[in-house]
């Protein structure tokens, strides 16, 4: 799958270099369940490919929040209220936040909030799929 991604985007313009990466976040009991983190593992690929820096534990995942399939938008952005956390300054940084899908957005949108509040001046999501509303 990353490598599609890659075909369809082989270099990032300068414009959207970011600064470092980080994998949208997995509480660890999610990471136990699956026996793995599926946005790590794409980071891993994206930061192989662009060399930009990968921060392993930039942001972390601090409420094991129910799985998101099947919450509107309001349900989820309630449910992610205080879930992330990071211990790094961000800032004047260009954060990248690699995950594998957005539905609606809420998860991207708790993490960068978390990401501003810690200075950093743009957050980019690079996801491999975007789901429609219809």
């Amino acid at each position: 799958m990353a490598n599609r991604l890659f075909d369809r985007l082989p270099t990032l313009p300068a414009l959207a270099q970011p600064d470092v990466m980080i994998a949208m976040p997995m509480h660890p009991n999610r990471v136990k369940e699956r026996g793995f983190n599926h946005a790590l593992e794409l980071a891993k690929q994206a930061h192989h490919h662009w060399q930009v820096t990968l921060e392993m534990e930039g942001c972390t995942r601090i409420v094991d929040t129910p799985a998101q399939a099947g919450m509107d938008m309001k349900t989820r952005t309630r449910s992610l209220r205080s879930a992330f956390a990071t211990n790094a300054q961000w800032h004047g940084k260009h954060v990248m936040v690699v995950d594998d899908v957005m539905t609606t957005g809420a998860s991207m949108h708790a993490v960068a909030k978390v990401l501003k509040r810690a200075g950093a001046t743009r957050v980019t999501a690079l996801v491999l799929a975007r789901t429609l509303k219809s």
